[in-house]
């Protein structure tokens, strides 16, 4: 799809002749080279033409790992590039796109298509993303202009990274090809524009391919030491009874930066696991007790970064004994729908992948105070990984810190946490199970403070307050007399007056916007363009007395650098 640029002229005198027709010639060649899959567009185009490729920041990605990918745009003989389109097909069934960054450090600074507050989100919630991830193919643009100052920029001459994608691998081994739509005479591909040049400038596409490959498996020798005497459980010792949440104390393991993993059991089941380095932890989220339960605890030091394998302590135990006045109550007005606060694990008889969990709640905007976070189950005796990020105070992860959640592997399919007035969070969540992570599901929830707004009723205007226009009085003016007005001349004026409906607009289809009586294509014609810069063509409400600048008419669905082409071809001219 072709985007075109958001400027606005703040001089009088600024006219800007940037031509854009694009026409393009493609061969489409696969190369197998190094295990990476290359698309390869090459056109009818000068030898010296700029190039686009992909680069990766690794060749090869575990299952639930990240890779980067860059767009680099490479201009060895100086080219002066004003804009270009991107179109980018992606293997979805092995990579899911979790977000884009522009990169800033090169002329190309104002990225589209633009959301409802005109800026480009490329975020996991973003619309561009989520499209992206649905239909497989990645579709945005950049152009020559600060949007923060409303400033034209000088084209870019030197080669530049474009921006960075960020992927996360799903669970599917094999091979992810990247590569670019290129296709010969298309306007709604990937393209480069040069300052000056009617058609499309890029010689070449080129794509990239990485393999997913499953997590190895690890084997461990056992270590007496580990496995016996380091560490000793302290607190809360055997048959004890607690009433809330405890503080788990055990002894020190030689050693510098020693992470341990405590873990808590109810008979096989798993009810909660943390990785820290502290030889202490009092837990502070919203466990799911049972009354009058056994528990058993244990703590392992951790062999490596994820905690795996490794051996843990003997056990000790403690009993969940409540009295009924120390009961929690929840205080917020709006109380959580009760949820079965476990989930019974059935074993799974074959290893296969794993779905991810749906129907994860809640989304949207909540009043505050304790609910639960929920999903439904993906498979029987699939566990969860469990991500709550709260926006205010950055994202931390084993341990969490602040307000944020990270769990180990989580039996349930519920999570009760307290949501703070006028903070936002993002949360997600993945199904694992016998080694596999499933693709993530996650929302975004803001949570807003319940009031009552009063109703205001506005005050009644008369009718007679605003005067009715009557149509035939104002035909007259409408008659073009070329003594007051010259022909192909341009003259601006302090005040514009808004053409009547019922006049005809001269070269609106050449981008007389305005549909000014001489015909002039000038800047008011182009601050009414501005103003539509990025939008969906669908969302657009041309008023009476203007003309649509939807001027190409072509199948793209968005105002783009193609309505622009015929927009500035006549820029200057009055017809």
């Amino acid at each position: 799809m072709v985007f075109y640029t958001k400027m606005k002229l703040k001089q009088r005198s600024i006219y800007l002749f940037l031509t854009l027709a694009v026409s393009l010639a493609a061969l489409i060649v696969t190369v197998q080279l190094s295990d990476r899959s290359q698309d390869i567009r090459e056109r009818a185009a000068s030898a010296d033409d700029p190039t686009i490729s992909l680069t990766a920041s690794s060749g090869s990605v575990q299952f639930g790992q990240n890779v980067d990918i860059s767009v680099v745009i490479t201009n060895t003989a100086a080219k002066r590039i004003v804009g270009t389109d991107v179109s980018i097909n992606f293997d979805r069934t092995r990579l899911i796109l979790t977000g884009i960054t522009p990169v800033t450090t090169h002329n190309l600074k104002t990225f589209v298509p633009l959301n409802a507050n005109n800026v480009f989100d490329g975020s996991s919630s973003s619309s561009i993303v989520t499209s992206a991830n649905s239909t497989g193919t990645l579709i945005f643009g950049a152009v020559a202009y600060n949007q923060s100052n409303n400033t034209v920029l000088s084209p870019q001459t030197a080669s530049f990274t474009l921006a960075t994608l960020h992927f996360t691998a799903k669970s599917l081994s094999g091979p992810a090809n990247l590569s670019f739509n290129a296709i010969a005479n298309s306007t709604i591909d990937t393209n480069i524009v040069v300052e000056n040049v009617s058609t499309d400038s890029l010689r070449s596409a080129t794509g990239i391919g990485v393999t997913l490959v499953a997590p190895p498996t690890i084997t461990f020798t056992p270590t007496p030491t580990l496995s016996s005497s380091c560490p000793s459980l302290i607190s809360p010792g055997d048959a004890v009874a607690i009433y809330s949440n405890p503080t788990f104390i055990w002894s020190a393991c030689l050693g510098t930066n020693v992470k341990y993993n405590l873990k808590i059991t109810t008979g096989t089941q798993s009810v909660y696991s943390v990785s820290i380095t502290q030889t202490s932890y009092t837990i502070t989220n919203q466990i799911p007790w049972v009354n009058n339960t056994v528990y058993s605890w244990t703590v392992k030091v951790c062999p490596n970064a994820d905690c795996v394998g490794g051996f843990p302590s003997p056990a000790r135990t403690f009993t969940y004994n409540p009295t009924p006045t120390n009961t929690p109550i929840p205080t917020s007005t709006s109380t959580p729908t009760p949820i079965p606060p476990t989930a019974t694990r059935i074993p799974t008889p074959t290893c296969v992948p794993v779905p991810p969990p749906t129907n994860l709640q809640p989304q949207g905007t909540i009043t505050p105070g304790l609910r639960y976070i929920s999903w439904n189950m993906s498979t029987p005796g699939s566990r969860y990984l469990l991500r709550v990020n709260d926006i205010a105070d950055g994202w931390t992860c084993y341990p969490a810190t602040g307000n944020d959640v990270c769990t180990g592997e989580h039996n349930n399919v519920n999570y009760q946490y307290n949501f703070l007035v006028g903070h936002t969070y993002d949360i997600w969540v993945h199904s694992t199970d016998c080694g596999y992570i499933s693709p993530i599901v996650s929302t975004r929830v803001t949570v807003a403070a319940p009031t009552a707004t009063p109703t205001r009723t506005p005050t009644p205007i008369p009718p007679t307050a605003t005067p009715t226009r009557t149509p035939t009085p104002i035909l007259p003016t409408l008659t073009r007399t070329p003594t007051t007005i010259p022909t192909n001349t341009v003259i601006p004026t302090a005040t514009r007056t808004p053409t009547p409906t019922s006049f005809p607009c001269s070269a609106g289809a050449q981008g007389n916007l305005d549909c000014s009586l001489n015909a002039c294509i000038d800047t008011g014609d182009f601050e009414l363009f501005r103003q539509a810069f990025g939008k969906q063509v669908s969302s657009l409400n041309t008023p009476a007395g203007q003309h649509t600048p939807n001027l190409l008419q072509d199948s793209s669905l968005i105002i783009d650098t193609g309505d622009y082409g015929v927009f500035s071809l006549n820029f200057g001219i009055c017809q």
